[in-house]
Parts: structure tokens; C-alpha cells; sequence
């Protein structure tokens, strides 16, 4: 009996330095550094980090929702709230932080669950909280519009052709003769190929002036003609030493005699 005893200690010392010697191996590398979570070091392999609580996984379709970790195949997270995924067989959807079954008599428009139309009658789309057919309908700063042409466009509250019609301000106006896509000059459009906007008046623009530029409601050529401020004048004769103008080039700094000069003052003092 005493020798069966001690045959019995040495197997049983022998499986304890077995399982001793698989679980060392089966440790993490002494050299090898794990994520934190708050402070505190975890396993990305069995946990999860979910806005620093450390939590167990349950398999490979986990995710965080908030602080708290949950399966993606039976549940979804709408703004951090868990929800079922699927409303008996049909699969579920966010609508803010509520879910939305995939069906034809809902939709979700901002956030909101609203009722759904007929398919029938074609694309829709959401204005606020309402439901809209985008074939026929429009959605102007909230306001549904009857639209006018399959391109409209919105002009604050209205809806516009923008192949007959202009947005200038938040007025409607109609193209100018030659224009499709006009550009605005105040409240009204103009042709940019034709015209130029200088200080809310329209200037035809001379033929084969290039650069076409303003001087306050003025065009000029920079070529030949220099601006001062909004005042035209000739470099070759005048200089700008603002707030006006020289009859002869260099500007007079103030304590100095000025009596080869002759300023020109656009207010006529």
C-alpha cells in the first residue's frame, strides 16, 4: 500500500507540473503590452472597451453601445439606446432613438416616424418631419413646394427654373436675353460674358477688355488707366496718395511743403 500510495503522489505531481507547464504557455508574453480601458489593462481578444468600461465578449458580432457592450445579430444601438433587431421577421432600423421596420407604410424623416405613401408614387424624400414625393414636390427652407420643372431649385420659400428664372436676394427675376445661367448684380441678373457688376451697376463689357475690372462704379483698363480708391486717373500724369490724388508723381508726407502738388479731392473741398 505504501508503494501504490507514493506511484499515486508521483503521477498526480507530475499532472500538476503538466498543467502548470500548458497554462504558462498559454500566458501573454511577459513583453507584450495590452490597450488600457480606463485606467485599467484588458484583452482586446475576450474584451471590449466600450467608453471606458472593460466588458466580456460573446463571440466575434459584439460592439459598444454607450458603455455597455451587446450582439450585433440580435440587437441594434439608436444613439446609444439598445433595440431588438428585427420586429418579428422584419429587420429594424434607427430613426433617431427609436427603430423603424422595413416596410412601405414607414419612413423615418428627421428622426421622426411617419407614415409612408403608395410606392407607386415614386422617390420620396423628407421636408422636416413630413414626407414628400421628390418627383413632383419640393422642400424650400421647410416649406413644400409644388415643383415647377424636374431641376428646380429653391429661392428662400419659392421654387425657380434656373433655365428661365434667377435667384438674386431672395427674389425670383427672369433671365437676361442670352443668359441661362446668369450671375446677380444687387437684386438683378445679368449676362457675365456680356456684362460686368461694378458697385451694383451693370457695365457692358468692352469688346477685348481683359481683365475687365472696376473701379468703384467705373470700368477700367488697367493697361492704361489706373484706380484710386473709386477715382479713375492716368498713371503717367497723376499719382494716388490717398485719400485723393497728385498732379505729379510722389506722395507728400504730412509736415512737408506740398506746393509742387496739386491734390485733388474727390469731395471738391
Amino acid at each position: 500500500m505504501t508503494q501504490l500510495n507514493f506511484l499515486s503522489g508521483v503521477i498526480v505531481f507530475v499532472l500538476l507540473a503538466m498543467e502548470s507547464h500548458c497554462q504558462l504557455n498559454q500566458t501573454a508574453s511577459p513583453f507584450r503590452l495590452l490597450p488600457t480601458c480606463g485606467g485599467i489593462s484588458y484583452d482586446p481578444r475576450t474584451q471590449l472597451c466600450c467608453s471606458g468600461v472593460i466588458s466580456s465578449r460573446n463571440g466575434s458580432k459584439n460592439a459598444c453601445c454607450g458603455n455597455t457592450s451587446y450582439n450585433t445579430r440580435t440587437h441594434l444601438c439608436c444613439s446609444r439606446t439598445l433595440h431588438p433587431r428585427f420586429f418579428g421577421k422584419v429587420r429594424a432600423s434607427c430613426c433617431g432613438v427609436v427603430t423603424l421596420g422595413e416596410s412601405s407604410v414607414q419612413a423615418c424623416c428627421g428622426g421622426c416616424v411617419v407614415r409612408s405613401p403608395s410606392r407607386d408614387c415614386g422617390p420620396t424624400s423628407c421636408c422636416g418631419s413630413t414626407l414628400i414625393f421628390s418627383t413632383y414636390q419640393i422642400c424650400c427652407a421647410g416649406t413644400i413646394i409644388s415643383r415647377p420643372t424636374l431641376y428646380a431649385r429653391c429661392c428662400g420659400t419659392a421654387a425657380y427654373n434656373p433655365y428661365k428664372e434667377a435667384c438674386c436676394f431672395g427674389k425670383i427675376v427672369p433671365n437676361p436675353t442670352g443668359a441661362s445661367h446668369p450671375n446677380c448684380c444687387g437684386t438683378r441678373p445679368y449676362n457675365p460674358s456680356r456684362h460686368v457688376c461694378c458697385s451694383g451697376r451693370i457695365i457692358p463689357k468692352p469688346w477685348g477688355l481683359t481683365p475687365a475690372l472696376c473701379c468703384g462704379n467705373s470700368l477700367y483698363n488697367p493697361k492704361t488707366q489706373g484706380c484710386c480708391g473709386t477715382l479713375l486717373y492716368d498713371p503717367g500724369l497723376q499719382e494716388c496718395c490717398r485719400p485723393g490724388l497728385v498732379q505729379q508723381k510722389g506722395c507728400c508726407k504730412p509736415g512737408y511743403s506740398s506746393a509742387l502738388t496739386k491734390r485733388i479731392n474727390p469731395a471738391g473741398n
